[in-house]
């Protein structure tokens, strides 16, 4: 066991920050947090100082594409060229960088060939750097849907991608195959753009019934596991809903009516806002993407802003996901999201909580992770300087001094900083 000083604690629930706290840390998990003055030091035990510093847990990341890199190249989710050991080395470094940026859980929803069951379980075993991940495999989408691959003759067959299936059965299927092969969640697409990613109008096109939305539904809360669904807004995000969906991905276009089914289904929502964002926040020169996209994107940005208000309002449960891997997306810059969500409404410690707390249950880890409480698992950073009055602190690796994942030193930049046992 050690106890952790802290001039500042955050403890990622949501509740006021603990000045002068102390955390007491045995083998991988947390013990006690609260004022050292209340709590008190056990006989014996090591004492870490990080007394004029902020330690706050480790943010998670609830949607990423482990194998992309965010630059323009690796827009379209569909690299062809790349065999499955370069994919499996690139993701190894997203991986790693990740960590050492202070992300110390993801969500992986979608990754060819199963890399993200085998990476998550070399990272497991301590093969590898990375945060802990929960994956989605391949995903299970219908024929001609978000995921499967558009553009190409039958006589090209692109293995590995993607779970196909249509009807029912066949989604049962797909979900059971999925979910035999090591995924953590299935990932689904309801709904999205019209004709894959080359038109504007309509905004939504419902793409899988409710019956195959319930179906794989039904498979994985079977086997105790959440159903994850990209999504943009309709009539096939309120199918989602219904059907038991637990997180909707993106889903700029969110009505009344489809948050007040949320509230009532305990939905999650993780809006993304960083894949719009950060286009459009190049400008229409430097993005460089169609003018069917940039179209596209402006609205999606519009309508998640105003989306994210009335959610906020009805207590729709929202979590931190930024889609990294996706066009200038970047792995590692987790807390971009945290920003924006700040700069349209939430407060710096709901932003946190939003990256820590709610992420974690939105994962369906709670149990384990997201916050800086007894039991859970001691994955923290030791931050140089005050994330409640400068979230962009989350942005600057060099002010990132530790990054402690189950109680053991993973990256530090502080060579005076004492050394954890």
């Amino acid at each position: 066991m050690y106890a952790v000083k802290a001039g500042l604690l955050i403890d990622g629930t949501g509740a006021a920050p603990i000045h002068d706290a102390l955390m007491l840390v045995n083998d991988e998990r947390v013990e006690a947090v609260g004022r050292a003055a209340d709590l008190g030091i056990p006989d014996g035990v090591e004492v870490i100082d990080y007394s004029g510093m902020t330690v706050m847990p480790g943010v998670i990341d609830a949607h990423t594409h482990i194998l992309y890199t965010g630059k323009p190249r690796a827009n379209a989710m569909s690299r062809y060229g790349e065999s499955i050991a370069y994919l499996s080395v690139l993701a190894t470094a997203n991986a790693k960088l990740s960590l050492e940026c202070g992300v110390t859980a993801i969500r992986d929803v979608g990754s060819t060939g199963y890399i993200d069951v085998a990476l998550r379980d070399a990272i497991a075993e301590g093969l590898v750097p990375g945060p802990r991940m929960k994956v989605a495999g391949q995903g299970v989408t219908v024929t001609g849907g978000h995921m499967d691959p558009r553009g190409l003759p039958d006589y090209v067959q692109i293995a590995g991608r993607t779970g196909v299936a249509n009807g029912p059965d066949q989604m049962r299927a797909a979900a059971r195959h999925q979910l035999k092969m090591g995924a953590d969640l299935i990932k689904i697409n309801s709904d999205g753009r019209p004709g894959g990613t080359t038109k504007v109008y309509p905004l939504t096109r419902q793409e899988m019934t409710f019956e195959e939305m319930a179906a794989v539904c039904q498979v994985a809360h079977w086997e105790g596991k959440f159903v994850a669904t990209h999504c943009a807004g309709g009539s096939g995000t309120m199918d989602a809903i219904r059907a038991g969906v637990n997180t909707l991905e993106h889903a700029h276009w969110l009505t009344d009516e489809h948050i007040e089914a949320m509230v009532e289904m305990g939905t999650f929502w993780v809006p993304t806002f960083t894949a719009p964002y950060n286009t459009l926040s190049r400008g229409r020169e430097a993005a460089d993407v169609m003018d069917t996209t940039w179209e596209w994107k402006t609205l999606a940005w519009e309508g998640a802003q105003e989306s994210f208000a009335r959610a906020r309002k009805a207590g729709v449960p929202i979590a931190v996901g930024t889609d990294a891997g996706y066009r200038y997306c970047y792995h590692g810059e987790t807390a971009r999201e945290m920003l924006i969500m700040q700069e349209i409404g939430m407060t710096a410690l709901e932003a946190i909580a939003a990256a820590t707390s709610v992420a974690a249950r939105a994962m369906d880890w709670a149990d384990e992770i997201g916050s800086l409480t007894a039991g859970k698992y001691a994955d923290f950073l030791v931050l140089n300087g005050d994330p409640l009055t400068d979230l962009s602190i989350l942005l600057r690796p060099e002010d990132i001094l530790r990054v402690v994942k189950g109680g053991q030193v993973a990256v530090s930049r502080e060579s005076s900083m004492p050394v954890m046992a």
